[in-house]
């Protein structure tokens, strides 16, 4: 075989070979624009959700995170009038009417366990009276 014949052979055989290259390292060191979005998502808040129907939380009510790291507090109403749910020991309230979600967006600073408390007033009552009662718990590690 003549040198004019072996070029676009090599050439061939050297672009494979890099190709295959490639393939190894991105199996071996993953996806560079994943790794970032993975390094970015770290200082995304961490979202919970709580589920308010009549005068309860639906599901688990006790949420627990850790101290300074970023948190949303999602509070979904379903069946009811406006309700304010507060985790009054730390400065947080929302109102939520049914159909309808609120949040609370804070990082929390210090551990402990905290009350979460849901107040309504009702309308529908003959003494118009007004429920507020504890309803959760909000646990700061």
């Amino acid at each position: 075989m003549k040198k004019k014949q072996l070029i676009p052979i090599v050439a061939i055989i050297i672009i494979c070979l890099a190709g295959y290259g490639l393939i190894v390292a991105y199996k071996l060191h993953g996806n560079n624009s994943f790794q970032t979005a993975t390094k970015q998502d770290l200082n995304a808040p961490k979202i919970y959700t709580l589920v308010i129907s009549k005068d309860a939380i639906k599901g688990p009510n006790t949420v627990t995170i850790k101290k300074g790291v970023p948190t949303r507090i999602n509070v979904s109403a379903i069946d009811q009038p406006e309700t304010d749910l507060s985790i009054r020991s730390l400065g947080l309230n929302t109102s939520t009417q049914g159909g309808s979600v609120s949040n609370f967006d804070f990082t929390p600073t210090k551990a402990g366990t905290f009350d979460i408390r849901l107040t309504r007033r009702e309308a529908e009552s003959d003494d118009e009276g007004t429920i507020d009662k504890v309803v959760g718990r909000l646990v700061v590690e």
